[in-house]
């Protein structure tokens, strides 16, 4: 890698080279060089995330076998990440043409559990730190009202649908995951919604609100007496 370093000492060496230690245009001719070297400089880190490669053919490989192929067409580029890092993942597959290294690379890695880090022709890929925790959830489902606990209700994961029921004193142990979401139901309560956090997993309570059941109202009409034949009297009459 080129440094400001490097150059001083290839601005001293040129000086030295064309004996022009004391001439009057030393400083000029100094100031001259360095600027070219910086701007070429700035023209390597342009280049190292710019530079392309030749996909000769249509072809499926491994994660590996990717980078070989880009350190074939461009030795200078290094690539730091844990051995069998991809063992597991998935082949890729190449389409022929010319492709930008890095938006090859950032493809690659759309979507998966992997960091891609550019630094000019360094390239440092590393897995995604783990947020998601497991837990053991215990906790106790009551009645909104009157603070009885519920038997019975169903807790189950949304995603998954894996889940328990509430004993005779209305508790439940369920395996978790942080960011899950809870579902509590009971025939006759409002079903409830949890988002699982890792701040608190032991003896957390769980309230219900019962469910209105709204009986259909039932009109009965009285017309009065009406007359019925005697062909049409099914029972005795008295008069």
């Amino acid at each position: 890698m080129i440094t400001f370093k490097p150059i001083n000492l290839m601005i001293n060496y040129l000086q030295k080279l064309v004996c022009i230690k004391k001439h009057p245009l030393n400083r000029s001719l100094s100031c001259v060089l360095f600027f070219l070297c910086f701007f070429n400089f700035g023209s390597f880190q342009l280049n190292a995330q710019n530079t392309a490669i030749n996909i000769p053919e249509d072809q499926t490989i491994s994660i590996d076998q990717v980078f070989q192929l880009i350190k074939q067409q461009e030795s200078e580029f290094t690539f730091i990440y844990q051995e069998d890092l991809f063992k597991n993942q998935p082949k890729v597959h190449l389409t022929k043409g010319t492709v930008n290294i890095k938006n090859l690379l950032n493809t690659i890695f759309r979507n998966k559990d992997f960091i891609v880090e550019f630094n000019n022709k360094t390239i440092t890929i590393y897995k995604k730190k783990n947020t998601t925790q497991q837990l053991t959830l215990k906790g106790t489902v009551f009645d909104l009202k009157t603070k009885e606990p519920i038997i019975g209700a169903s807790v189950y994961l949304k995603k998954t649908q894996r889940g328990v029921s509430t004993d005779f004193d209305g508790q439940f142990t369920l395996k978790v995951t942080t960011g899950d979401t809870l579902v509590i139901t009971h025939i006759s309560y409002e079903t409830k919604e949890i988002t699982i956090e890792d701040s608190q997993t032991t003896d957390l309570q769980f309230y219900l609100a019962s469910k209105s059941f709204v009986l259909d109202e039932i009109n009965i009409i009285s017309d009065g007496y009406q007359k019925v034949s005697k062909e049409r009297i099914t029972g005795a009459v008295s008069t």
